[in-house]
């Protein structure tokens, strides 16, 4: 059984450092929160991070890893789900490079555990429906 990591980063540095320019978000991650949550940019994205306002809505740590591919691969993460708006919850993961510089790596609805989208509302619907028949 593995056991739980301990968070490795302090959050208020990531939303303090959003105001600045030590954080980029990657292309999936930015395309995820243009699709899913209709913030259409990385200026868009650091803004709502930086206002840090997501912290009292349900804000749970998910999981401390790492990375196990690309040019930061060994690299530990943490990711976070909260509550956005009254409905809809986000998947939350970044890390920090060596030299300071922040990475959020995913902005998407959890995929996992007790708030993943309802099934319902994905392309399997259909299959579902089927199956009640």
């Amino acid at each position: 059984m593995t056991r739980a990591r301990e968070i490795c980063y302090d959050l208020e540095e990531l939303i303090a450092d959003c105001a600045t320019n030590k954080v980029s978000v990657t292309k999936q991650a930015r395309e995820d929160a243009k699709e899913h949550y209709s913030l259409m940019d990385q200026a868009q994205i650091l803004d709502f991070l930086s206002m840090g306002d997501f912290k009292n809505q349900e804000l749970d740590h998910d999981s401390t890893d790492e990375l196990d591919k690309g040019n930061d691969a060994g690299t530990t993460f943490d990711a976070y789900t909260f509550r956005m708006g009254l409905k809809k919850y986000v998947y939350f993961a970044f890390y920090r490079r060596r030299n300071g510089f922040w990475i959020v790596k995913s902005f998407h609805p959890p995929q996992k555990g007790k708030r993943t989208a309802v099934l319902s509302h994905t392309p399997f619907a259909n299959f579902l429906e089927r199956d009640k028949l």
